[in-house]
């Protein structure tokens, strides 16, 4: 029996998008943006909660109770919401102009959330916005803070039973005393050594979709400088950069962060940078990405990714994209009781008691207990567990149980006494 190949031959009429017709989602409710002087925008003002659809959630008549979403209207124009699920923090402003001699500069939102500006017009910088992770200084117990969305770095080692720790972030090296190792984080490129030869891993991709920071460096002569903050600004009309953005890692080894732009013309003189921290050790480039039909602003440091936008932009990750979380956290007491934690759905790894996420005593192994979705099976999930003062600890968790839509898996281990941060990452064999 033959088959039968049909073929079909005709005309076909591309039609590129026509400028103007970018939607980025702004509902213009943070108003404009034209900051009169040098101004610190204290990111921890967002609202968490919101009236979204002027359907109550909550069952009652009060409408400014449900939790934000990136498209919430703003409650107080000018102070943004804040979207746990995306983990951003979102401004939808009427335009921006950020006139030259004038700097923009944040104070990190309690999750270290990065920056979103969705603007219904045009954006105009003459002057600066900086996202830059703290330098590692003289040595100190604390860790360095990073630009909003990047991650810190290791207190410093102050004595033999005062040791450092190590950075944290997807791409931050390990800390450890015994064989001493230490090294800048890492981000699109790796971070060079200060003492052996362990890296922090790469991490990210070009479209800066999801939209993340820098990653810490490790203690070393002191402590390690904090990765760089991340921002998006995407714009319906013009973005004009004739200053400068800059996501810089922090002088001591921080990674630098992410700078990505989306608008229908890229235009100006200005500058795009996110390098890495110098010193002990240089930290890892960060990345730059610009979407526009028309893009005549020079390369920034490093080399953006360009491309023009999609119509409409994605501005967040698809909802098939993976994720990985962790759901609770089982131990057993000093009474030999079996007992679980739950883990908060927006954990924030506050490492000043006692606001941490979850709080357990125990001399005994913990299991924590992790899901996911969209990750395949044979996907390897590593714990990084930093403690405020001692070796980082990596943990291979069991092999994902499940299906590609929903799997579960186990990481068990002993954790350092003290207060410590997790972070679970999955990575394609």
């Amino acid at each position: 029996m033959k088959s039968k190949i049909w073929c079909w031959v005709g005309m076909l009429a591309f039609v590129p998008a026509v400028w103007g017709q970018l939607e980025v989602g702004s509902d213009g409710s943070d108003g404009v943006f034209n900051p009169g002087a040098t101004i610190v925008v204290d990111l921890s003002q967002a609202a968490v909660l919101c009236n979204c659809d002027g359907i109550d959630q909550n069952g009652d008549s009060n409408f400014i109770d449900d939790p934000c979403r990136w498209d919430c209207p703003s409650p107080v124009a000018g102070k943004g919401v804040y979207d746990a699920d995306k983990w951003a923090v979102v401004y939808k402003y009427q335009s921006v102009n950020i006139a030259s001699g004038r700097t923009v500069t944040f104070t990190n939102h309690p999750s270290n959330a990065p920056v979103v500006w969705l603007v219904q017009d045009n954006v105009t910088i003459g002057g600066s916005v900086n996202l830059w992770g703290e330098r590692a200084g003289s040595a100190s117990a604390s860790p360095t803070v990073p630009g909003p969305g990047g991650f810190p770095g290791g207190r410093a080692t102050l004595s033999s039973a005062s040791l450092g720790s190590g950075g944290r972030g997807p791409g931050a090296a390990p800390y450890l005393q015994a064989p001493s190792a230490s090294a800048a984080g890492s981000y699109a490129t790796q971070g060079g050594n200060c003492v052996g030869t362990l890296r922090g891993a790469l991490y990210g991709n070009e479209y800066i979709v999801p939209l993340i920071g820098g990653s810490g460096a490790s203690a070393c002569n002191g402590r390690g400088g904090a990765g760089a903050g991340a921002i998006l600004i995407a714009a319906n009309g013009t973005i004009t950069i004739n200053g400068s953005v800059a996501a810089v890692g922090g002088e001591g080894g921080g990674s630098g962060g992410a700078i990505r732009l989306v608008a229908n013309t890229v235009a100006g003189t200005g500058s795009l940078d996110a390098h890495g921290g110098s010193y002990s050790g240089v930290g890892g480039y960060g990345r730059i990405r610009i979407e526009g039909f028309s893009i005549t602003l020079p390369g920034g440091n490093p080399s953006p990714s360009i491309s023009e936008p999609d119509v409409p932009p994605m501005i967040w990750p698809p909802s098939d994209a993976p994720r990985i979380w962790a759901t609770q956290v089982e131990y057993v007491d000093y009474n030999g009781a079996t007992q679980t934690i739950a883990v908060p759905a927006d954990p924030r790894a506050n490492i000043a008691f006692p606001n941490t996420d979850v709080a357990f005593q125990t001399d005994q192994q913990m299991i924590l207990h992790i899901e996911a979705a969209n990750v395949p099976q044979n996907w390897l999930v590593t714990v990084r567990v930093v403690p405020t003062s001692g070796d980082t600890l990596l943990v291979s968790a069991d092999a994902l149980i499940g299906n590609l839509g929903s799997s579960t898996t186990t990481a068990t281990f002993t954790s350092p006494a003290g207060i410590a941060t997790m972070q679970i990452r999955a990575d394609a064999p």
